[in-house]
This record gives C-alpha cells, sequence and structure tokens, in this order.
C-alpha cells in the first residue's frame, strides 16, 4: 500500500427513526430534546458532535481491546484518559509524558487528551459536527410512560368490619388497618407509581465529520513521529473500522429503549492525499453532492470523492480506503 491519506472527510445524510440519542436533561417529569438553531433562524433537532464523538470511542474501544495499546485508564473506558494514566503519571516532564500518552495508548493517540502535570495536550485527530434535523424532514414526539410498584395489581382487601358488640374484633380490626396503611405509606415512598415523559425522534439528519491520519502518532512538542509505521497504520484501520461501526448501530442517550432504527444512509467521502485540508461542504445543502464533486474538480492536487448511496456502500468504501492506503506522513525538512 502506497496511497496516502492526509485528511478524508464524510459528509452526508442519515435517516434515524425513533431515537432519542441527545437530550437537553430533564424538566420535572419531562425530558428535554436537544434543539438547535440555524443560520435563518430555522430551530432544528439535533444530536452533538460530543455524541457522536462518544459513539466513536465506544466503537474503537470495543474493537481495540486486545489489538491495539490501551493506557489503564482507556482500558476501563474513564473520560479522564492520559491525565489518569498510571504510565503519564510516573513521568516528570513533558517530552516523557507526551511520549507514554501517544505511544502506550492508540485512543488517547486518535481522540486527544489532556494532562495537568505535567502540562500537556493532545487535540483529537477525529472531529464531529452537529447531526442535524434537515428541515421539514424530522419530527418530534412525547410518549407517557408509568413506572408501577410491584404487587400494586391484585391487593388484598380490606378486612371485613366486624358487628358493633364485639370490641375484640373491632380493635385486632384497627391494629389491621393501622399496619396495611403503614406497609402501604412505606411502598409509596420507595416503589410507587411514577409517570414521565420521554421524546421519540425521527427524520433525516445532516451530518460531517473529518479524520486527519497524518496527525496518528505525532506528538505536538516537536512535531516528529512516536510509533512506527505499522503501528500507525494499525491505529488507521481501527478508526476506520470504528467508523463503520458507529453509523451502522450508532450508540447514545436512552439506546437501551429507543434504540434507532437506522433506514438510509448516503453522502460522499471526501480525500486529501496531499498536504491540503480537506474541503468540506454542509449536507444540510440539498446540492451538497454537486458542491463537493465541483469543489474537488477545480482545486485538483492530489483531493478525489467517492459517493455512496446506502449503508453497504458506505462499509465498502470505507473498507476499501482501509485496506488500500497508508497515514500520510509529514516529511522532514532538512
Amino acid at each position: 500500500m502506497t496511497n496516502p491519506i492526509y485528511e478524508l472527510a464524510i459528509i452526508g445524510r442519515i435517516t434515524w427513526d425513533l431515537h432519542s440519542l441527545n437530550n437537553e436533561g430533564s424538566i420535572g417529569n419531562v425530558t428535554e430534546p436537544r434543539t438547535v438553531m440555524l443560520a435563518d433562524g430555522t430551530k432544528s433537532d439535533g444530536v452533538s458532535g460530543e455524541m457522536l464523538k462518544h459513539a466513536h470511542v465506544q466503537a474503537l474501544w470495543q474493537i481495540g481491546r486486545g489489538e491495539l495499546p490501551l493506557c489503564s485508564n482507556c482500558q476501563k473506558l474513564e473520560p479522564s484518559k492520559a491525565n489518569e494514566s498510571d504510565a503519564v503519571k510516573q513521568t516528570k516532564d513533558t517530552d516523557s509524558a507526551m511520549a507514554a500518552a501517544v505511544t502506550g495508548c492508540a485512543l488517547c493517540d486518535l481522540h486527544g487528551f489532556l494532562v495537568e502535570k505535567p502540562t500537556i495536550n493532545r487535540s483529537s485527530c477525529l472531529e464531529f459536527g452537529w447531526a442535524v434535523g434537515v428541515p421539514d424532514n424530522w419530527h418530534r414526539d412525547l410518549h407517557l410512560h408509568a413506572r408501577h410498584a410491584v404487587g400494586e395489581r391484585g391487593k388484598p382487601g380490606k378486612p371485613e368490619k366486624p358487628a358493633k358488640d364485639d370490641k375484640a374484633a373491632k380493635t385486632k380490626a384497627a391494629e389491621a388497618e393501622t399496619g396495611e396503611q403503614a406497609a402501604a405509606t412505606e411502598e409509596a415512598a420507595g416503589t410507587s407509581q411514577m409517570v414521565y415523559n420521554r421524546p421519540t425522534r425521527s427524520g433525516i439528519y445532516a451530518v460531517v465529520t473529518v479524520f486527519s491520519p497524518w496527525r496518528i502518532g505525532l506528538e505536538h512538542l516537536h512535531y516528529t513521529y512516536l510509533i512506527d509505521e505499522a503501528q500507525r497504520l494499525k491505529r488507521y484501520q481501527a478508526a476506520m473500522r470504528a467508523y463503520q461501526a458507529m453509523f451502522w448501530r450508532t450508540d447514545g442517550a436512552m439506546t437501551t429503549t429507543r434504540l434507532p432504527h437506522v433506514e438510509g444512509f448516503a453522502g460522499n467521502v471526501v480525500i486529501s492525499r496531499t498536504n491540503l485540508p480537506v474541503p468540506v461542504v454542509s449536507s444540510l445543502d440539498e446540492h451538497y453532492p454537486q458542491q463537493i464533486t465541483s469543489l474537488v474538480e477545480t482545486i485538483g492536487d492530489g483531493l478525489e470523492t467517492i459517493a455512496f448511496a446506502n449503508m453497504a456502500e458506505f462499509v465498502k468504501v470505507m473498507t476499501d480506503l482501509s485496506q488500500g492506503s497508508v497515514p500520510y506522513t509529514l516529511a522532514k525538512e532538512g
């Protein structure tokens, strides 16, 4: 493999039905979905770049376990990553801390990290924009749910009231009723019925993400590569595989009960094979494929684009690029 990839962008539209991947939070018993404002003032449904980045991390972590080096923190998928890595915490200076973080963990290398002491940072090799509902092509609904107490149905009835002249029976019945009320109060405090509202959303979402393979294994203190080409290739291929997995089964909020129905995925993969940033055109514009094609033809200089019409074609494009290309390597002057 000799075809280098400097950067690539995935620009497209994905259809998620009946999901609740990202939410603002809860107000009372109502969970509020994400809302974003577009440049023309239009409000739209959205799934944040943080959530999409999280989905890629989850997929990369599953793919990389046993195949790629992971620091002590990333083995547990802790968000602090290199900052709490055992290997990094043993270092005394920025150079050794950077080396320990980049060489010792593929996830830290690909998705970036921040270390407080010694103070170093490494930005992510992958960037994600919001997934934005295409105007007039998204829908929302709120659904009412209830949690019921165990044994709420079929409770035993109250004891029969005794005759007026049966004082002993009346005393016993009163004690039983008092005990029943106490038990009911205790049950209500812990497991009683709770009514709540959860959002369900469906729509066509514009997505955009950029991957910079040239930065795999690169430290930004002296701009040198800390791992060899074989290791860089392995991390590149894992990141490409994680891209496939995050779109064919997107992870996010409420997927235990609102796993998205992925109905379609179409778009373009744009590739830069020279040290030229890959152009990005939002797929919110319905004419984005024509714009991308025109840009690539006009700019030239190592740019190309590959269209895909469905999930299967997307997976094939990414597989071919993963197996037929290598990460671009910055040339050293002198």
